[in-house]
């Protein structure tokens, strides 16, 4: 949790700093900056807090997914993909849910920065799923 508020804090620096500047600040292709950024013409926290959200929720299915490929072949197994599944799924229901919630330029970076991702999470999952594991 440290590190989130420092680094949420270097990130609200180098936004200040562009905006002073009347510049635009280059970014990598999946930045956070990039949602923060677009989420600056809105005041709206609520839209924030469930990017934030889903973001946590993608790193558990993530974790998840991890654990059920360690287990492959073990006892553990069964039990690790069907957490894993329950996981990949309530992730892409937030990010469905999120993406019929935005809208015009925010929806397009937050899609932008995460749509591979999901797209990456489901096809693991049903490599899993469908692998032999036996």
């Amino acid at each position: 949790q440290v590190w989130r508020v420092a680094m949420a804090g270097r990130l609200l620096l180098v936004f200040r700093l562009a905006q002073r500047q009347a510049r635009p600040v280059q970014f990598a292709a999946h930045s956070r900056l990039q949602i923060y950024r677009a989420f600056s013409a809105t005041p709206d926290r609520v839209v924030q807090r469930k990017v934030d959200e889903f973001q946590e929720a993608f790193a558990e299915a993530r974790l998840c997914l991890d654990d059920a490929r360690e287990s492959a072949g073990t006892a553990y197994f069964a039990e690790d993909i069907q957490e894993a599944k329950e996981a990949v799924d309530g992730c892409l229901e937030q990010y469905e849910a999120l993406m019929n919630e935005l809208e015009g330029p925010v929806k397009d970076t937050v899609d932008n920065a995460n749509g591979m991702k999901i797209r990456q999470l489901q096809e693991e999952l049903n490599q899993l799923l469908h692998e032999d594991h036996d």
